[in-house]
């Protein structure tokens, strides 16, 4: 029984980090960012769910055919919060008329979540794609 006893403390069991849950998004006071056009502010709330999380990392992805396979960083915000702006390339490579997705999760020192997923959304500029 000594051995074993060794492994379980040599091998704590963590508790599993929960992902947050009912992300919503909406655009932000800055729409345009004056001359280039190129960034936009995006809110976001969400529920948190976890209590061991050390932030909550987000992406995004952009797509015109109805597949998301690229995610792209929009970067983090504190534990234990429930709402965040970051902001968001907008109209990088052309893709100012795009459907897009946002995608968060609780992260710590040891593991992450699973992802969870906002709806589906069309954005699109009032200026020329870059």
């Amino acid at each position: 029984f000594i051995g074993l006893l060794a492994v379980i403390i040599s091998n704590p069991v963590f508790a599993a980090i929960n992902a947050p849950s009912s992300l919503i998004w909406s655009t932000g006071t800055k729409y345009w960012t004056y001359p280039n056009y190129t960034s936009a502010d995006i809110n976001f709330s969400w529920n948190d769910n976890s209590n061991n999380e050390t932030s909550f990392y987000a992406e995004y992805s952009v797509t015109n055919d109805g597949t998301y396979t690229t995610w792209n960083s929009l970067g983090s915000v504190p534990a234990n919060t429930t709402w965040g702006t970051l902001n968001q390339p907008w109209a990088a490579n052309g893709q100012c008329k795009t459907w897009r997705k946002y995608r968060i999760k609780a992260v710590n020192a040891t593991e992450s979540s699973s992802w969870t997923y906002s709806n589906q959304v069309f954005l699109w500029g009032t200026v020329n794609c870059m």
